[in-house]
């Protein structure tokens, strides 16, 4: 609690990405465009 990660990805094309914690408790979305 109260730490921060940075975590890196590279998409392969522009869409919605969902993400969560590990136990799927806090969700979010990442939206990459061109």
């Amino acid at each position: 609690v109260g730490k921060t990660s940075i975590q890196e990805f590279t998409p392969k094309k522009a869409g919605k990405y969902k993400f969560s914690c590990w136990m799927g408790m806090v969700t979010g979305t990442i939206e990459v465009v061109n």
